[in-house]
């Protein structure tokens, strides 16, 4: 009981002078109501001239925003959601406090921030949160007298949460990381910016593990050229995809550090010229992503999407088999053959798409095993993690036939006018088109990997 007292003693300690104050020390309006809701700031991104936070500070310079301490355009997400959180915040209570008090309302957080606008000047310090109502203390900076508000931020909380309380605090936390963050918290990471991506017109990529290749984007050409029957996807799409996911942690200014280990060259052209990208696996002997640019001298440290620097060609061909002769969504059904032989195969029907039922009118075959035909079909069909082939080989007449015998556990296959041999190696497939003498490889399926051996094993 006495241990309690003493417990209950040491929270009111903590917490009730600033219980007190939230309850009765409000300051009132003209008409005898309470002050609510009353904002904090309210202005546009486009008036922003200034947002100067504890650690960083945001300048907007020939209509484009920089981090002013690195020089450097900003990450467009995060400045509108700080724009966004300060302008939800509202001064629920104006508290009346001495000036020897204001102290305890900033004891573990004390964050100084500035809004500078076209006809704005707002400062204001962010203190303590109070763990009773989940709203924090903020002191006004703006004028002789400055007042401490009880701050609620009224933008909505995109998370789990138990109740009101709960959810106010962890908005605080949040709010708190965010004006806290350092310059190089706040700048956009992707290396190029996606105007500069969209007028890429040639790409040519060297790297350490593959052989280099070139791309055309405006003819949609490669070097070296497809095999024949093959495609080439979408080069410019598929080349945006893929640098939209490089990204650097951050960069050092005039590094003149040694680079060795060169990773990979990339040689981009547009219409304004040439960029050239050269990654490097060390710098000063430290191992690591260090990218160097043409056009500036900054050392930048990958972090994300370094798989761009080692692409091969074939990343930028369809992997497919070309099925453009058919109608594929008008068919009703499916015929097929299938065996461990080409000279026995067994036919069957999938006489319903939609629900893959398959039949035969074979009476001493039953199937066991659907999951097998569905392999086969999604392999065909380039569905359910087969959508392309990891890679594509080019074989002749007698290494394709090289191939047929060196394949242990094979199926034969004709459908849609097409022979097709299957191999399952560990856990990867093998399919090998016999007319245009194309073999298709699947590395690392998971749908492959929980299947035996031997594929024919579908049906008996």
């Amino acid at each position: 009981m006495k241990k309690n007292a003493l417990l209950a003693l040491a929270f009111l300690s903590l917490v009730g002078v600033a219980w007190l104050l939230e309850s009765n020390n409000t300051e009132k309006s003209g008409t005898g109501q309470k002050v609510s809701g009353v904002e904090v700031a309210s202005f546009k991104l486009a008036e922003l001239l200034e947002l100067e936070l504890p650690n960083a500070k945001i300048i907007k310079k020939n209509n484009d925003f920089v981090v002013g301490e690195l020089n450097f355009p900003v990450n467009e997400a995060k400045l509108a959601l700080l724009v966004k959180k300060l302008n939800g915040l509202r001064s629920v209570k104006t508290l009346k406090v001495a000036n020897e008090q204001f102290s305890q309302f900033f004891s573990h957080q004390d964050h100084f921030v500035r809004i500078k606008t076209f006809n704005q000047d707002i400062k204001f310090r962010i203190g303590d949160v109070s763990e009773l109502t989940g709203s924090f203390y903020m002191q006004g900076l703006d004028g002789a007298q400055a007042q401490l508000h009880l701050i609620k931020d009224t933008s909505l909380f995109e998370g789990f949460y138990q109740n009101e309380l709960e959810a106010d605090l962890r908005k605080y936390l949040d709010f708190k990381d965010l004006i806290s963050s350092k310059p190089f918290d706040l700048i956009e990471k992707q290396l190029l910016s996606p105007s500069f991506i969209a007028g890429i017109e040639k790409i040519r990529i060297d790297n350490s593990r593959n052989r280099w290749f070139e791309l055309d984007l405006v003819k949609n050409t490669s070097l070296p050229v497809p095999p024949k029957g093959v495609r080439i996807r979408p080069a410019g799409r598929a080349i945006a995809n893929s640098l939209e996911k490089v990204k650097f942690d951050r960069f050092i200014k005039e590094d003149k550090s040694s680079m060795d280990e060169q990773l990979s060259q990339v040689e981009i052209t547009t219409k304004e010229g040439v960029l050239n990208l050269t990654l490097f696996g060390l710098r000063n002997g430290n191992k690591g992503l260090f990218l160097k640019r043409s056009d500036d001298d900054k050392t930048y440290i990958i972090s994300e999407g370094q798989r761009f620097f080692f692409e091969n060609v074939q990343s930028f061909w369809d992997k497919r088999i070309d099925l453009s002769a058919h109608d594929l969504e008008s068919l009703s059904k499916i015929e097929f053959e299938l065996g461990q032989d080409p000279k026995e195969l067994y036919s069957f029907v999938v006489d319903d798409i939609k629900k893959f039922s398959i039949t035969t009118n074979h009476k001493n075959i039953k199937i066991n095993d659907l999951s097998y035909f569905n392999l086969l079909f999604n392999v065909i069909f380039a569905n359910n993690g087969f959508e392309q082939a990891d890679m594509i080989n080019a074989l002749t007449s007698k290494e394709s036939a090289s191939l047929i015998k060196a394949l242990k556990n094979k199926i034969w296959m004709k459908v849609l006018g097409r022979t097709l041999v299957f191999a399952k190696e560990h856990d990867s497939i093998v399919m090998l088109d016999t007319k245009t003498n194309l073999q298709y490889v699947y590395y690392d399926n998971e749908e492959v990997e929980q299947l035996k051996s031997k594929l024919f094993f579908a049906f008996k």
